[in-house]
């Protein structure tokens, strides 16, 4: 009679538990999505390449190589990490004509949007021999170019983002969606190089 007695006061103490501390199972959790994270602007030097690199120019509806940038750092991301962000992402060079003429282009753009969920990355694939972090940095900030997330690649096989994505010219650059996937190659010069962007913005 004790024994049923406590397996009955046991059982009425499970439930009372289970009312006051509600736990919901691992499969109906809500899980938030997206990482509300903000990223310093300047210029990044430490990359690590994550995945399958592309063996072609990326299409529409492509999810980008993923690479990691200050690896437990202080401000360490990866691109997969921006997802519910509209990320323009371009690689270029100091000594590309195309690609500087197109820089106050971006930088009015950049400018004019002002939107915390729109992210500028810029990569720049000069070699490390020609063109040092210094020059790369003084580049950046002459040209108004500090004001986002700015990537020297330093174009050497084994970390080379330029490599990972199969880049075989500059300026090339891509627009990706919040869903993480390419929206397609887009041209700051372009005239509906705004509009593009708000709206993706406003998906």
């Amino acid at each position: 009679m004790k024994s049923a007695l406590i397996t009955i006061f046991l059982s009425m103490l499970l439930v009372s538990c289970t009312k006051d501390n509600t736990v919901v199972p691992e499969e109906e959790t809500p899980k938030k999505v997206y990482e509300d994270i903000k990223i310093a602007s300047g210029l990044y030097t430490d990359i690590r390449l994550l995945g399958k690199a592309s063996e072609s120019f990326l299409r529409p509806g492509d999810f980008p190589p993923d690479f990691l940038i200050n690896e437990n750092r202080e401000n360490e991301f990866s691109l997969s990490d921006l997802r519910g962000k509209v990320v323009f992402l371009e690689f270029w060079r100091t000594g590309c004509h195309l690609c500087v003429q197109s820089i106050p282009s971006l930088v009015s753009a950049y400018n004019n949007i002002n939107n915390d969920d729109f992210l500028v990355i810029t990569i720049t694939t000069d070699k490390t021999l020609n063109v040092s972090q210094s020059k790369v940095k003084e580049f950046l900030e002459r040209f108004g170019m500090d004001e986002w997330i700015n990537i020297y690649d330093g174009n050497t096989l084994s970390t080379s983002i330029a490599n990972h994505y199969s880049i075989a010219g500059t300026p090339t650059s891509y627009l990706i969606g919040k869903d993480g996937k390419v929206v397609g190659s887009l041209h700051p010069d372009n005239p509906d190089f705004e509009l593009k962007i708000q709206n993706e913005l406003i998906k």
